[in-house]
């Protein structure tokens, strides 16, 4: 959320610079810490709940993670 917030006050002051560096950020962190522990998370509460709800809110998490990708950092010239 954060990188997210930062990212969208850099469009905002369109300083495409700084928005591109913290998109980097995002990426990286997604790449190398958040998709290697969510899907082992999710797979720990599908494993050790018994409440319906959890169920499928891990399932549902997992696959968001597993499907979505970083969507691309948009070109100068389309608009935001």
């Amino acid at each position: 959320y954060y990188l997210i917030f930062l990212e969208t006050k850099a469009f905002q002051k369109k300083d495409m610079k700084k928005a591109k560096k913290i998109w980097r950020s995002q990426s990286e962190f997604f790449s190398k810490h958040f998709i290697k522990w969510v899907p082992s998370f999710c797979d720990k509460i599908e494993a050790g709940s018994k409440h319906e709800y959890y169920l499928l809110l891990a399932k549902c998490l997992k696959k968001f993670v597993l499907d979505t990708p970083v969507p691309v950092f948009p070109e100068k010239n389309k608009k935001i």
